[in-house]
């Protein structure tokens, strides 16, 4: 389990400098250094997540605008279900990843396991809205 904590956390990139060098690569990485590897790939996933929606909502409300303003408007907005479906993700994401960390041993262990399921499906929902707004 703990090879897949430290290959899960190579998003750990250059917010690791900010508390320290921690290598998020190394085998023997203590609890601790898990977490915070955890911690970092979580939060620069987030960051990631935050802006690939941000681009498909505006896409989104373009399309909307480039068929309204065509004769050609949609009964329901692409905007709002995008935002409709990105709220029900979220619901799922924290539910699986939940359901992800009891997986192990309560303690810092579980709460990394969190962290690195959120990062895991941030990095697919990114990829997933990156193509919407490509449109």
């Amino acid at each position: 389990m703990r090879a897949a904590l430290a290959a899960l956390v190579l998003l750990a990139g250059p917010a690791a400098a900010q508390e320290g060098p921690v290598d998020c690569e190394a085998d023997d990485l203590m609890p601790a250094e898990i977490a915070r590897c955890a911690e970092i790939a979580w939060t620069e996933s987030e960051g990631a997540l935050d802006l690939a929606y941000g681009l498909a909502v505006t896409a989104a409300e373009v399309l909307d605008e480039t068929r309204f303003l065509a004769g050609e408007a949609d009964e329901v907005r692409a905007a709002a279900l995008v935002e409709a479906g990105q709220a029900d993700w979220l619901a799922h994401r924290d539910s699986h990843c939940a359901a992800e960390s009891l997986l192990v041993s309560p303690g810092m262990e579980r709460e990394a396991v969190g962290r690195l399921c959120l990062a895991r499906l941030n990095e697919a929902r990114v990829a997933q809205l990156a193509v919407f707004a490509a449109e």
